[in-house]
């Protein structure tokens, strides 16, 4: 079996279609929220590289990533960054399921978390917003995407698959189909969202960005650090 294959897919193909645009899509949002080279940035969940070929080219050693899958690590330090005529740090790049950052010893301006919160539970993400924090300079910000359903369609996705509303601390979760990576994807309500700013508002200064004209409708999240 190929090195870089994860739940038996090509790198590419687990982390999804539209590979050029979507990854050039990340990119543009941080330069115009003020990305610059000489700043630390983070990507969560930064996989194979899809906006990491990006990031690598403007900021170099300034990128860093974290992966719960070593294959994709692998793939983008191994595949895609050389495919790009770049090279990238190992360094820079570490393999974690608790977003623990501290093998990095940096503090980082800028965080970007993609495609990943959109497969957790609430809980989860308040573990991952915990565990970043103390790795985040003051006024330090993460970006943040997740499906954000209104309540009527909410509330008929619950009635339709009833089996898939999980209930936690912060209140219900509806968890939709699998998605093409296998992985379970959760939408929420705005309700959901509000319980997840009071869990972390004591280190996280948080907002609905909203729009960020992604083509599956996933909505931006901004966590500003509080001291």
């Amino acid at each position: 079996m190929d090195k870089y294959m994860v739940n038996n897919q090509t790198h590419r193909k687990f982390i999804g279609d539209k590979w050029d645009a979507l990854g050039k899509l990340q990119f543009d949002f941080c330069i115009e929220r003020g990305l610059t080279p000489d700043i630390k940035l983070i990507d969560i969940g930064c996989g194979c590289f899809r906006a990491g070929v990006h990031f690598i080219r403007y900021m170099g050693n300034n990128y860093y990533g974290i992966d719960r899958h070593k294959e994709l690590i692998d793939a983008g330090i191994e595949v895609e960054a050389p495919k790009h005529g770049l090279i990238a740090n190992k360094e820079n790049f570490f393999v974690t399921k608790d977003f623990d950052l501290s093998p990095f010893n940096v503090t980082f301006d800028m965080g970007l978390c993609n495609s990943v919160f959109t497969h957790l539970p609430i809980p989860s993400i308040v573990e991952c917003l915990k565990n970043i924090h103390p790795f985040f300079k003051a006024d330090g910000v993460l970006y943040a995407t997740v499906y954000i359903t209104d309540q009527q369609s909410y509330e008929s996705k619950l009635q339709r698959f009833p089996d898939r509303q999980e209930y936690t601390k912060v209140g219900p979760i509806l968890l939709d189909e699998e998605s093409f990576s296998g992985l379970k994807t959760f939408s929420y309500n705005l309700t959901d969202i509000n319980n997840l700013f009071e869990s972390v508002q004591s280190m996280w200064d948080c907002k609905v960005l909203g729009d960020w004209n992604h083509p599956q409708n996933q909505q931006m999240l901004a966590f500003k650090k509080v001291l």
